[in-house]
């Protein structure tokens, strides 16, 4: 059977907004991410599934007891930056002390060393194409920070669909695709699991699958526990974090149930 990847977002409910993207958040509800972690690593411990954990550095730093557990329980941890700031609303300064600083808490929580990287909201597109410089002197074995759809956060139009090797060295692992309707569509996670038919994503990945492909799954322990933000939202954002939220543990289990999963680190085979 061929094995697909399966990555976990950990941030807190107020880290997926994005309408405050560029601020940095230290407030964290600990007892809600400990409790929708620890339920998540349940279900994945129930499929027998294993994931890359992209980990917040402000998560690590203040929780790392929650960081040194899910990578006890056989479960990679890799960063997500340190504040969950999109590269392109940093220098390449600042970027590189955010990369930095969230590798050393990631490394001071488990005792082991990171080998990759997702750029919160998916954020590496042409305006910061200079990040791939820095992750690749950081000494990162693969990246995956760049959407080949575009939307008004992220993508960069026309770049491959699926994984390569960046000039530097490390691999790039992008979201899974689709094309409906002559227009590519992200497939496999969060809101795009949410919003399409069960039926459909799983095709999808069969049929990827069946090409000798890997299809990538990705999502926040939120979503698992159907956790709804107290704040005020406008209408874009109240959509895009809990549009169809009531199905997300159904899909989820269901693709557990058919497929087989793996951290990226292991299907690379780095170490």
């Amino acid at each position: 059977m061929m094995n697909n990847v399966l990555t976990v977002d950990l941030e807190d409910m107020s880290h997926s907004r994005y309408e405050n993207a560029s601020q940095a958040k230290d407030d964290i509800d600990g007892p809600f991410l400990d409790y929708s972690t620890n339920q998540l690593l349940d279900v994945l411990d129930r499929y027998s599934a294993k994931a890359t954990f992209f980990t917040l550095g402000v998560i690590a730093k203040k929780m790392p007891s929650l960081v040194k557990r899910i990578h006890d329980r056989g479960h990679e941890i890799a960063s997500h930056g340190f504040y969950h700031k999109p590269v392109y609303a940093l220098t390449p300064e600042d970027f590189r002390h955010d990369l930095v600083d969230s590798l050393t808490a990631l490394q001071d929580a488990t005792g082991q060393k990171v080998y990759g990287f997702r750029a919160p909201y998916w954020s590496v597109t042409n305006r910061s194409l200079w990040a791939l410089d820095i992750i690749g002197e950081c000494g990162l074995a693969y990246d995956s920070s760049i959407s080949p759809v575009m939307s008004f956060l992220y993508g960069i139009k026309g770049a491959p669909r699926f994984m390569y090797k960046h000039s530097k060295g490390f691999w790039e692992i992008p979201p899974t695709t689709c094309a409906v309707l002559g227009k590519l569509v992200i497939v496999g996670g969060g809101f795009y699991l949410r919003a399409l038919p069960y039926w459909f994503t799983r095709q999808v990945i069969r049929s990827l699958n069946k090409d000798r492909r890997f299809g990538l799954v990705y999502l926040h322990p939120h979503e698992l526990v159907n956790q709804r933000s107290a704040d005020v939202l406008s209408v874009g954002e109240y959509v895009i974090l809990n549009f169809n939220k009531g199905s997300f543990r159904r899909k989820f289990t269901g693709l557990l149930g058919e497929f087989t999963f793996l951290p990226i680190k292991k299907m690379l085979d780095v170490s």
